[in-house]
């Protein structure tokens, strides 16, 4: 009887069998957040005029227990509620110490405030939102405002409903009026709150959030911050236009949707996008100051997230900080110790706060604190990796907390998330048949888990015919059969069987023996591999790619995870096309795959080719299989210079990884090139394992 792998995949309205594949989401989409269609009337909150505002003044030397306990409330009229829960708490409290002006602590955004009725008037001053006050609301019917034309630099835009209040003013929903290219139009009162910076390239000053959001939007296209279009200063405001994403909410909306937290692979993918801004908006000399949950947008379906509201930032410098602009709950306690911080060691603070609200569905509070500052944290349910990294993130002291531009190297982001499974029904013995096409199989335990299925252990117990194909396929099932058909090619794990039911499909798949992917491989191996070792996978890797490219599949997911590999004989074997296309000559604007592996052109114009983009992917992980992680920036800036090296790897190793990691898809070596480049032309006593 034979071994096989019998995989069962779920489908539903989101298994594609003809169109293109996008990354799936956990979470029902409420983007748009407009629950009364086309009704006329509509409703908003007011609040009271003529309110007191009041200051908090820390002194140096405030005492870190009261911190961490987060007792502390404010002497004025409406006691701060608990912010202990990030989700829960509608009371988000920014504060701005150490200034002489009264009027520097402000509410957070998400407070509405505003006095729009018959019409929208852009000349009517917004009060600033107190810390405390004494609230009167009211609800307030009106009819639907005639439409409003704004023109900003010789462009014209139709201003439409609110979508949010901010410290000063309120952003709308707009529509450039030439192309209909949907946008956010943020209208700020200016006032002697607001100071004015100056930034290259422009002799006058400018506010200060345009002047952070243009430095942060100056040079490549990040697609990790929100993108500034257009913008213009008036006497008494200014008009930022700013990229309107669609299918977007903030992601404290979106854990609130998830009941209140999120799970690891969730908060992973929305962390790392994160750290990506803050690490890149500090290289181009922005200090954000303000990263948290409210001030990151998400796209539901797609997880992609991107950085908003400079408006509490600074220009980074290498000196300390000794005033301080964000929310309580992301202050960096050396603030509140000493007066003073600085830029990055904040960052990193803040950070660390967003990974622990989404992953725990609350703040730190005094004894996570304690457990941190000791390295002994631990929650139910998040791996050793995740605890790790939260607690390098938020050591009290700066000096202990992990660099920035070192939280993507972290193992959490190298290290697949694996779900706990229920013991209990693990220890039951179960014997399963299932017959597919006439075959019987019997069904063992789980192998793996992929985005819409399982992988299960099976063997055969009889022959019998394969069907013909009239019918559309899902597309995972396709792809495998063109990468299987004709010639049988080692490299590429064999399609035996397949079934189509109504809500699932089953795949039957060759399972070597003995075999583990190449991730848990690398990991016996203290972590890495040798070069002689890297360089039969690395061959066997790019000739399955190659295979796949000359029978018209692209493959869009070559990992580590995705190569079985047998470790006695190193032979590997490329699995899971769950996340491939067809091969065509165009560009792809959509894309399914694993971020560490994904090519920068995707991210910097939103379209890509298929080689190029494999290249990229076989060249992260050359990479990581010899460096035992993934390519920094800094390790990407060297090698577009092409000045990379690593102490322990040969002069040809270093330069096939720059020919494969260039950014510019143009410079990068060519896919059927790879074989013949110096590195594989060395002696190695694994390279005759070649399967070519």
């Amino acid at each position: 009887m034979g071994q096989e792998f019998g995989k069962c995949v779920k489908t539903d309205s989101v298994d594609d069998r003809s169109g293109v594949y996008t990354q799936c989401t956990p979470a029902p989409s409420t983007a748009n957040g407009k629950n009364d269609g086309g009704r006329k009337k509509k409703r908003f909150w007011r609040r009271k005029k003529g309110l007191r505002e009041d200051v908090i003044d820390v002194a140096s030397d405030r005492n870190t227990d009261e911190f961490q306990e987060n007792q502390e409330t404010l002497t004025c009229d409406l006691e701060i509620l608990s912010t202990q829960d990030p989700v829960l708490s509608e009371s988000r409290v920014q504060v701005h110490v150490g200034s002489d002006s009264t009027e520097d602590a402000f509410q957070d955004p998400v407070a509405i405030e505003s006095d729009w009725q018959e019409q929208l008037d852009w000349d009517k001053e917004i009060q600033p939102a107190p810390v405390s006050v004494a609230e009167e609301e009211m609800v307030v019917e009106y009819e639907e405002p005639s439409v409003v034309i704004q023109e900003i630099r010789s462009c014209r835009y139709e201003i439409g409903d609110m979508l949010a209040e901010c410290t000063f003013g309120a952003i709308y929903e707009g529509t450039r009026t030439k192309d209909g290219l949907k946008v956010a139009v943020k209208r700020v009162n200016t006032s002697k709150h607001l100071d004015y910076i100056k930034i290259p390239g422009h002799p006058e000053p400018l506010p200060r959030e345009v002047a952070l959001h243009m430095l942060a939007c100056d040079g490549e296209i990040l697609p990790e911050v929100v993108k500034l279009l257009d913008w213009q200063v008036y006497p008494d405001h200014y008009i930022m236009v700013l990229e309107r994403p669609s299918l977007c909410v903030d992601v404290r909306e979106f854990v609130t949707s998830n009941g209140g937290k999120l799970n690891e692979e969730v908060a992973k993918d929305i962390m790392w996008q994160a750290t990506t801004a803050a690490y890149k908006c500090c290289r181009r000399g922005v200090f954000h100051r303000d990263i948290k949950m409210e001030n990151l947008l998400i796209r539901t379906d797609t997880l992609y997230v991107k950085l908003i509201d400079f408006g509490c930032g600074d220009l980074l410098t290498g000196s300390s900080y000794k005033t301080f602009m964000g929310t309580r709950d992301y202050a960096c306690p050396e603030f509140f110790k000493t007066g003073e911080y600085y830029g990055q060691p904040a960052t990193v603070y803040s950070l660390g706060v967003l990974l622990f609200a989404m992953v725990c569905g609350s703040f730190p509070n005094c004894n996570d604190q304690y457990s941190i500052n000791k390295r002994i944290l631990y929650k139910d349910g998040l791996t050793e990796e995740c605890c790790h990294l939260i607690q390098a993130c938020l050591q009290e002291d700066p000096e202990e907390r992990l660099d920035l531009d070192e939280i993507l190297r972290h193992t959490w982001f190298q290290t697949p998330i694996h779900f706990n499974e229920n013991k209990e029904d693990d220890q039951k013995p179960r014997v399963r048949i299932e017959e597919i096409n006439g075959r019987q199989y019997y069904i063992g335990s789980k192998l793996g888990q992929g985005g819409f299925g399982c992988v299960y252990k099976g063997t055969c117990l009889q022959d019998g015919l394969k069907p013909g194909h009239p019918e559309p396929l899902p597309r995972e099932v396709g792809l495998q059969m063109l990468a299987c058909e004709g010639e049988h090619v080692p490299v590429i794990v064999q399609f035996l069987d397949w079934q189509d039911n109504p809500d699932q499909y089953f795949m039957v798949l060759e399972r070597p023996s003995p075999c583990m992917d190449l991730d848990g491989f690398m990991k016996n191996n203290g972590g890495r591999v040798t070069e002689h070792i890297a360089q039969a996978i690395m061959l066997q890797a790019t000739y399955a790619a190659v295979v796949c490219c000359l029978r018209g599949v692209f493959h869009r997911d070559i990992k580590l995870e995705n190569l079985l590999i047998n470790p006695d004989t190193l032979k590997v074997k490329m699995i899971d096309f769950g996340c491939g296309d067809l091969l065509k000559r165009s560009a792809y604007k959509e894309y399914m795959g694993t971020r560490t592996y994904t090519c920068p052109e995707y991210f910097e114009c939103g379209e890509y080719y298929g080689k190029p983009a494999t290249v990229y992917s076989l060249g992260v992980l050359l990479f990581a299989m010899v460096c035992g992680r993934f390519p920094t920036y800094s390790d990407l800036d060297q090698i577009n210079e092409k000045s990379w090296s690593k102490d322990g790897l040969t002069e040809e190793c270093c330069h096939l990884i720059e020919a494969c990691l260039q950014e510019d898809p143009e410079d990068r070596i060519d896919l059927d090139e790879i074989f013949n480049h110096t590195w594989f032309q060395m002696e190695s006593q694994y390279v005759s394992i070649s399967c070519i």
